[in-house]
């Protein structure tokens, strides 16, 4: 995704990460001040259902040229609020006469990106950086600042809808109205993906939020009244599941009824919820985490299981620790199962998953071994022959409940990653020429370079390196290489 810069302006200097092409700098810092986004995780996107007959659509024929055949022509049927989806492409139904309509904030033409993303790189204060996000439309972003001068800040940026009792949209929350704090009382400002609007926040912001990551951020930040770049530097790479930590009480009291899955209790019982690459007992957590989604609601959902099945982060603990222990029993059966029979069977599901696909010595199991940061190839992922050349596979620790994200599917058999933390920067405000960077697979997008893929081993095992301004053509870091680029005549 991201290509480091360093912007020698009139203005001065902005160092960090920009996409191929972009004359910005989207994430970084300039001399007074340094910035980072997170995703906010409210709900923008509705699928709407209407009537076929009363539906106002507005065709149009969109052509894409395909290298060495003839062009496809797509037909797109445009209502007002967005795309009529085609059943043939997308996996939804319509039924009858019902078409099925995608509104998006993502769709809407007024964005201005590359416009905000100038305006944040030259803000020189907290008041020009909450102005720059005006104007920004998808998709939803936190926005974190710190100035030289102390001054901490958190805004967001970014349309979001406001429902009536139909769920129709009737506007969107005013930019002044979004959710922002400057220099709080406790000093410290931590956003893990988790909800960021209280209970009493004057507008519904519902949407998908992660729970641990930012427990697990704050009781490591309580650990020490002051902290530096190499304990953010660990902070960032830390792979301990505040959810796993939660739930290994639950795993020591089940009832496995397989010796295997016995086995696999008694390894969990005395787990400290650390996700290491060389950790059997993270792969055995995992394979369970798997079974335990089937064996929790697959009996309520049936078929349309495989549809639903995700982390639901706060669903297994407030069944699990919460008390909702009536999501436990199997309904298929005359009987009635506890918790502990449920998770007992999971345990049993993930064992003999777990022994068919890594053998039957759970000694030699790790973690690495299976779950992998998968940076795709957009044409030749995939593809015989070309799959190991072009894309890149770095083993990591880690899941989706620790700090150090490393998301995986729970459908299928993969724990591929498929999102995890693109770019680390830790910026030192003292000091902003000694801020640490780090992103992967590479700076080069050019399968052939040094630098496509050199980066990955790094960045998994948690290293870094600066950007300073004070690097010139005449005083180069150590160990550079110049690329110089020259227009055609």
């Amino acid at each position: 995704i991201w290509y480091f810069a360093h912007l020698a302006l009139s203005e001065g200097h902005v160092v960090g990460a920009t996409v191929a092409g972009a004359p910005l700098v989207v994430l970084g810092r300039n001399d007074v001040s340094a910035w980072g986004f997170t995703n906010t995780g409210f709900d923008v996107i509705d699928l709407q259902t209407f009537d076929r007959d009363t539906l106002e659509i507005e065709p149009r024929t969109e052509t894409i040229t395909v290298r060495g055949r003839e062009p496809v022509q797509l037909t797109i049927r445009q209502s007002p609020i967005g795309p009529v989806l085609d059943p043939d492409y997308f996996a939804v139904e319509a039924f009858g006469d019902v078409d099925v309509v995608l509104q998006s904030t993502a769709l809407n033409a007024n964005n201005d990106v590359a416009g905000v993303s100038y305006r944040i790189m030259m803000s020189r204060n907290w008041d020009e950086f909450v102005a720059a996000g005006e104007g920004y439309t998808a998709p939803m972003q936190n926005m974190h600042y710190a100035h030289v001068d102390g001054t901490i800040g958190y805004t967001t940026a970014g349309l979001v809808p406001i429902r009536d009792t139909d769920g129709q949209w009737s506007g969107y929350i005013p930019y002044d109205d979004l959710p922002r704090v400057e220099n709080p009382r406790s000093g410290r400002i931590t956003s893990g993906n988790n909800r960021i609007t209280p209970d009493t926040y004057g507008y519904d912001t519902p949407g998908e939020y992660a729970i641990f990551r930012a427990i697990r951020i704050n009781d490591q930040l309580d650990l020490a009244d002051r902290h530096d770049t190499d304990s953010f530097q660990v902070l960032q790479m830390d792979v301990t599941s505040e959810q796993a930590v939660r739930l290994v009480p639950v795993i020591a009291a089940s009832n496995p009824r397989t010796e295997a899955g016995q086995r696999a209790r008694d390894m969990l019982a005395d787990w400290d919820g650390s996700m290491p690459v060389y950790s059997n007992e993270a792969l055995v957590y995992a394979l369970w985490y798997r079974a335990l989604a089937e064996a929790l609601y697959g009996d309520e959902l049936g078929e349309d299981f495989p549809r639903f099945i995700g982390r639901r982060e706060g669903f297994i603990d407030n069944v699990l620790v919460g008390g909702e222990t009536r999501w436990c029993d199997n309904v298929t059966t005359s009987e009635t199962e506890s918790c502990a029979d449920t998770v007992g069977a999971a345990l049993d599901q993930a064992m003999e998953t777990g022994m068919a696909r890594f053998g039957p010595d759970i000694a030699n199991w790790s973690w690495g071994s299976a779950h992998a940061a998968v940076f795709d190839h957009p044409l030749f992922t995939g593809q015989p022959l070309l799959d190991g050349l072009f894309t890149v596979r770095q083993p990591v620790g880690g899941d989706g409940s620790t700090v150090n994200v490393a998301v995986y599917s729970l459908r299928g058999d993969s724990f591929d990653v498929f999102h995890g933390p693109s770019l680390r920067a830790i910026y030192d405000l003292s000091d902003l020429d000694a801020s640490r960077f780090m992103h992967a697979p590479g700076q080069s997008g050019h399968p052939w370079s040094d630098h496509y893929r050199d980066l990955a081993p790094m960045w998994a095992a948690g290293e870094s390196f600066e950007m300073r301004t004070d690097w010139t053509a005449d005083n180069p870091p150590e160990n550079s290489e110049t690329l110089v680029l020259r227009p055609r005549d």
